[in-house]
């Protein structure tokens, strides 16, 4: 399994933060490429059905939302559009002050060695938008 992670800190509340990344269906909201998003429940599991602006849709089931800790864990359901596998992604949220949090963003996965550095790249480019996504979209509602 390869590993990609991302930290960063942003200058809005851990809270206000966590709200935003555990609206499961908010994800459209702060990742760009994102076109539509829903969740829906596959027997026990809470799954989201993502479409992208290209067209291309894939699910993620969540794994674990734990409140009191901020954090969250998904895996990618197979079939995958994608050249990884077996992604599972983390996000958790980190109070650093009343106005500030770090998160960090990481995800493992299974992809041919060929395409390791692509795949690492594209997904640092993806969680940094994200993180970024995050941070814009909460300080917009602040304004709001």
């Amino acid at each position: 399994m390869k590993k990609t992670a991302v930290k960063m800190r942003i200058n809005v509340p851990a809270l206000a933060a966590w709200e935003l990344v555990s609206d499961l269906s908010a994800i459209e909201s702060f990742l760009p490429g994102i076109s539509d998003s829903r969740v829906i429940k596959k027997g026990s599991a809470m799954v989201r059905r993502v479409e992208l602006m290209d067209g291309q849709r894939y699910e993620e089931q969540f794994d674990k939302i734990d409140n009191d800790e901020m954090e969250l864990w998904y895996h990618m359901a197979e079939p995958s559009p994608f050249k990884y596998k077996q992604l599972r992604g983390r996000i958790k949220i980190f109070r650093f002050d009343e106005r500030s949090c770090e998160i960090c963003w990481s995800c493992s996965y299974q992809v041919p060695d060929e395409y390791v550095s692509e795949i690492d790249d594209l997904l640092s480019l993806i969680m940094t938008l994200g993180i970024k996504g995050i941070e814009r979209r909460c300080r917009s509602m602040e304004l709001a």
